[in-house]
């Protein structure tokens, strides 16, 4: 799960209100001074409220690098393929967006969900939650692309795609992301302490104009990235089942004979892609939808 989704999830399910806060937080520096604010707490509990982003963390972590694991004990022949070196791209992504901003969130927490760091902490936990969750979304995206041009324009795609230009690819997801995260901190838009004051993010509750722009030009990415990563799954799961259905029809020889191999390990490709589309989905899609509201 990507660092912005989880994140979200966090704040959900470590608060002790019942009523969902969607408002935008008082700012820094109120944090700072007198903790949280939003609705009023009947209780708070210390260690059973850091259990919740300690947990996502080490599950965050564990993930990951059981990914990257089990990509580095992969046969060869996967190793090499675009499409895994981009999921290794994704897992490396979303590690570093992990590791980079859940120890600040777990320090917040133990302090009693009062802001540490001011003004240049929040700046900096901001930037780390957009580059990560831009540069997730796009690599995503990336990896959907490639299996469509790999499946439906086959020869395009061995022209065009090799595993030597996989790294300018990320490397141009990481360069686009970094410039989308650093907008709020030159003008356009503002980051701020969100509710219940245990991260930052930037203020998609602005009423300026400058806010407002940035707001919706950061769900419009988003939404737009997983429309199209949907219809790129569904278009080539179609060939695939017609192409396993032409396969049946035809009798096998000594020259299509590891054709229906192929066609698994191209199935295989598809049920993890599919699987990594819906969970972006379901947390970022409501996410990228409120923002528009």
């Amino acid at each position: 799960m990507s660092t912005t989704a989880g994140y979200v999830l966090t704040t959900l399910f470590s608060t002790n209100e019942t009523v969902l806060y969607t408002g935008q937080f008082d700012g820094w520096e109120n944090a700072t001074e007198s903790g949280t604010s939003g609705p009023k707490r009947s209780s708070y509990n210390a260690l059973l409220t850091v259990t919740v982003p300690i947990i996502m963390f080490a599950s965050g972590v564990l993930g990951n690098v059981l990914a990257l694991a089990v990509l580095g004990t992969s046969r060869k022949k996967h190793r090499k393929t675009v499409f895994y070196r981009l999921v290794g791209a994704l897992a490396c992504t979303d590690l570093f967006g992990i590791i980079s901003v859940s120890p600040i969130t777990i320090v917040v927490y133990s302090k009693g969900r009062t802001w540490i760091g001011g003004e240049h902490l929040c700046n900096y936990s901001s930037f780390m939650m957009i580059f990560s969750g831009i540069a997730t979304l796009l690599i995503v995206g990336a990896m959907a692309l490639e299996r469509f041009v790999a499946i439906i324009h086959p020869y395009a795609y061995e022209t065009r795609f090799s595993t030597g230009k996989v790294k300018y690819i990320v490397l141009g997801i990481w360069v686009t992301s970094a410039v989308i995260a650093a907008l709020p901190m030159i003008g356009l838009g503002e980051n701020s302490v969100q509710y219940p004051g245990t991260w930052c993010f930037f203020n998609y509750t602005s009423d300026a104009i400058t806010g407002k722009i940035f707001t919706y030009f950061y769900a419009s990415v988003g939404l737009l990235v997983i429309a199209v990563t949907a219809l790129c799954n569904v278009a080539v799961m179609i060939v695939l089942v017609k192409m396993r259905q032409a396969a049946k029809e035809i009798k096998p020889t000594a020259v299509l004979g590891r054709q229906p191999n192929k066609l698994d390990s191209e199935v295989q490709m598809m049920i993890l892609l599919g699987g990594i589309i819906l969970v972006f989905a379901t947390c970022y899609a409501p996410l990228m939808v409120s923002m528009c509201n």
